[in-house]
Parts: C-alpha cells; structure tokens; sequence
C-alpha cells in the first residue's frame, strides 16, 4: 500500500457500527506491517485470521467478528387474544426483527454478521438459518417478510426451540464447513410471553437444562411479550402477582448469564423488556436502540496487549 508522508485519519469502528472514533496520526510513526492493518477511508481494512483486528504499534486494539444472531419467537395462540388483534402484534414483531437487521452489516465473511429466525409453539419451526440469506436485500424480502406467524398452536415449550438452535447445523451446529465462522460469537434474542404451562417441574427444569446449554455457547436476550410492562423491582422485591412472577422466572431462566443465578441485577440483565407492546406508536426505534447497544457490547473485544488472544473472550 503506497502512501505518501504525514498525517492520516484513522477510523476505527466499533462493534456493528453503533459508532466511530477517528483521529489523527502520524505516518512516521508507522511501519509498513502496521500501516497495513489500520482503516483508511476509502481503502478496506485488512482481515487477520477471520476477524478484523485493528493494531496500533503492534498492539491490538480490538477484534471484531461479526456475530449470529438468532431470532427465537413464540407464536402461541394465545399471543392473538391477549393483544386483542395478533395481526398487530406480529406486524410489529416482524418490523422489529427487520429494523434489528437494517443496522447489521450482513454477509458470509467472519467481519459481518449471519440472521436466523426459529418460530416455536409445541415444536419449533425453522424460517430460515443463518446462512439462507446473506444479503440484506434477501434476508428481508424473501425472509423477514415472509415469516410465518399465523400457524401455531395453543401451548409453547421453548425449551424444544432453544435445544433445535443449539443442535441445529443451520444456526450453532456449524462442523468444518462453516470454518471461516469459527471465531465469531452467538447471540439469541427470544420474543416470548413466558408462560410455560406445567403440570409438574419436569417442563421448568427441561427449561433450565436447555437454556443452560444454549447459554454455554451463546448470549440470550429476551424481548417480553406482555401487554404491559412489568416492574422488575418490584420482582425482585417480592412484589407482582404469582402469574407475572412465573413469568418473570422463566424469562430469567431463559437469559441469565451463567453463574449469576444469586446476583439479582445481574440474573435479569439480558431481559431487554418485558413489554414489546409498550413500544408501539414510533417508539421501536427506541427498543432496537437498546438491542444494538446491547449486541455491540458482545461483538466487540479489547485488548491491551499485543499479543493476538485468536478467538474473542
């Protein structure tokens, strides 16, 4: 890369894009393995392994890696009557995971991200994999828009849709053949009501294993399906009715980091909201803010040293 003396702004970009730092640096103070792996406008960074790593002095930065991201969304009957009119509910469901998409850059390289959708009721059911569509213009014409919300079924076990993501070589099951993926990080948003309807604990507990081992190789986050919102402090309080509190439990047992369990901040913080409803009116923009925060924080590792640690940690 033939360059010419003194200075050059270098742009640095964070995550999925949520911002940018730029500044100005001397060339001299470069060699030319260094320059190589700096951003300069107009020109594409270089890749290392297969992520983008940005280096200053032989010193990393940060690595980014593109992430998978996994869509898992309840399609309960019940969804219909408790909105009043589903039609609206999914409408909005479906505008949410599309302006989530819109704000990604999507492709197959290990620098951009992958989109999959499960819907699920009794069982799941695959809309598309993470490798169906990897162009925004197809993943949102010929997937988003075409997902299919209106053939559920009256109960949901999400234990059985987390299992089909886990297992599944369409989404987190990749093998050899999606090599060049290895290195980047999952992440499941899940759309649910959080009602888990049991005779016994032998559901909750299929819930628990299940989300535990999805959460062994993936983030969780949950997007509640309430028609209101519900207070999480008063929750953790003893507060609410037992009905908001079983859901509340679930949606932790969904999303919990692991180990996190006993830290009451800490066991709820990938519950995002508890009311998809409450954003409706011009207020989505607001929720795919958080959403965008929320996976930019996961996508993007900082390193002090110069040594390059290969995958994200």
């Amino acid at each position: 890369m033939k360059m010419g003396h003194g200075h050059v702004m270098l742009t640095l970009v964070f995550g999925l894009g949520l911002a940018t730092l730029s500044t100005a640096l001397d060339l001299n103070d470069f060699d030319q393995a260094e320059l190589d792996a700096v951003v300069v406008p107009g020109i594409p960074p270089v890749t290392g392994g297969s992520c983008f790593k940005y280096t200053y002095r032989n010193s990393l930065l940060f690595n980014y890696c593109g992430l998978n991201l996994a869509f898992m969304v309840n399609i309960r009957k019940g969804l219909w009557k408790e909105h009043g009119n589903g039609i609206y509910l999914y409408s909005m469901i479906e505008e949410f995971i599309e302006k989530i998409a819109r704000r990604m850059d999507i492709g197959i390289q290990a620098s951009k991200n992958l989109v999959g959708v499960v819907v699920y009721f009794k069982f799941p059911r695959k809309e598309f994999g993470l490798k169906m569509f990897t162009d925004i213009d197809t993943l949102i014409n010929n997937g988003i828009r075409k997902i299919d919300f209106a053939n559920g079924g009256e109960r949901s076990y999400p234990f059985k849709a987390m299992s089909y993501i886990y297992s599944n070589e369409s989404f987190f099951s990749y093998g050899n053949r999606y090599e060049p993926r290895l290195r980047n990080r999952n992440a499941v948003i899940v759309l649910d009501d959080g009602i888990l309807k049991v005779s016994n604990n032998a559901r909750r507990i299929k819930l628990k294993t299940q989300s535990d081992k999805l959460k062994g190789i993936s983030t969780v986050f949950v997007i509640g399906l309430r028609n209101q919102t519900l207070d999480l402090d008063a929750y953790d309080n003893g507060g609410l009715d037992i009905k908001d509190r079983i859901r509340i439990d679930n949606w932790i047992t969904m999303s919990a980091p692991l180990g996190s369990m006993e830290n009451p901040e800490v066991r709820r913080e990938n519950i995002i909201t508890t009311s998809l409803w409450s954003y409706k009116d011009y207020l989505l923009d607001s929720l795919v803010d958080k959403v965008m925060e929320r996976l930019n924080e996961i996508s993007t590792c900082e390193y002090l040293t110069g040594e390059d640690p290969g995958e994200c940690v």
